[in-house]
């Protein structure tokens, strides 16, 4: 099994242009994997916190919590990005 962790990726939007044709960005959390310390994918869905325990429940918070002290990364290159506005 390779190494992953939680990370916040940004995905792009483009909206029609009836509705403005702007481009917007949201951000979830996916789990990515490694190989040789480098990403290698991601979770094609973004994932919510799921535990069977209230403790198992913190656990996972914590590792969530963890993604914000990391650079966000593109959904679709998986490259990090500078996103000094999210």
């Amino acid at each position: 099994m390779s190494p992953w962790n939680y990370r916040i990726m940004r995905h792009k939007d483009r909206l029609p242009i009836h509705l403005g044709g702007t481009t917007e960005y949201t951000y979830s959390f996916h789990e990515v994997y490694y190989e040789y310390g480098k990403n290698a994918g991601w979770s094609e869905n973004p994932i919510a916190p799921l535990a069977e325990t209230i403790n198992g429940l913190r656990n996972e918070l914590d590792l969530f919590k963890k993604a914000f002290k990391r650079p966000i990364l593109d959904y679709k290159t998986g490259k990090e990005i500078d996103d000094s506005t999210a």
